[in-house]
């Protein structure tokens, strides 16, 4: 596939086709590495096991916080 390099700011940027952001589960504001590897580019994303794992935390599948501010367990003072 080929895209096109665009003035940035002071800088250049690429757009990243969606189906290969899906692919690869790159979403806007992710960290990536860039490492330039025999004359090529090479971009590396920095999505963590705990990211992946958190990603999947849904409103039906959480659990949720039971707070009572009159309960104490110990010596708390509110």
């Amino acid at each position: 596939m080929q895209t096109q390099i665009q003035k940035w700011g002071n800088s250049l940027g690429i757009r990243i086709p969606k189906n290969i952001a899906n692919e690869l589960k790159l979403e806007q504001g992710i960290y990536v590495n860039l490492d330039v590897i025999e004359n090529q580019l090479l971009i590396t994303s920095e999505i963590t096991k705990l990211d992946s794992l958190l990603n999947e935390i849904t409103e039906e599948n959480q659990h949720h916080e039971i707070l009572n501010l009159d309960y104490k367990v110990g010596k708390e003072e509110w």
